[in-house]
């Protein structure tokens, strides 16, 4: 309930698993966004600290697993209490003639722009690489076509208050 997933499921937070694969993953994580947030922080230096956020000196990591169904989707969302966030995709079925199972950046709900949004940016989900993006941008995902799951691991870097 309150979730942006269609025709699939999330779990709750993962971010404090420690053993196992996915405690293997989560120590990996950590140390990766070390140095995306660097990067990001890079990319926004110089933009006006009135329209975007400092780089976190300290943050929490939150961490969920979600599984699409055959037709699910995410609608259009972006993670407000994030700075970073990102996926790690385990399984990604698309298809490149109508990039069903994509994801898209950059296009809000239809609500919020009158159904008149311009075009986002579509990208094909890896599976493997880890994209990571600014919070605050509007992603989906178009609905995948295939009789299999698509899995993945969304991730948010989100600051501590007072750092």
């Amino acid at each position: 309930v309150g979730k942006t997933t269609r025709d699939g499921r999330q779990s709750g937070n993962l971010a404090g698993t420690k053993h196992g694969a996915l405690g293997a993953f989560v120590a990996t994580l950590r140390e990766t966004l070390v140095e995306r947030i660097a990067a990001q922080a890079r990319q926004q230096a110089g933009i006006d600290p009135a329209y975007i956020a400092p780089t976190p000196a300290q943050w929490h990591l939150n961490l969920w697993a979600t599984v699409l169904d055959p037709n699910g989707h995410q609608d259009p969302h972006l993670h407000p209490s994030g700075w970073l966030s990102g996926v790690y995709y385990l399984r990604a079925p698309t298809r490149a003639d109508d990039h069903a199972g994509w994801i898209e950046f950059g296009v809000p709900p239809a609500v919020l722009c009158g159904g008149n949004a311009n075009a986002g940016k579509q990208a094909r989900p890896p599976e493997g690489p880890l994209p990571t993006f600014p919070s605050y941008l509007y992603h989906r995902t178009v609905p995948h076509r295939d009789d299999g799951l698509r899995i993945s691991l969304a991730f948010d870097v989100v600051p501590l208050p007072g750092g």
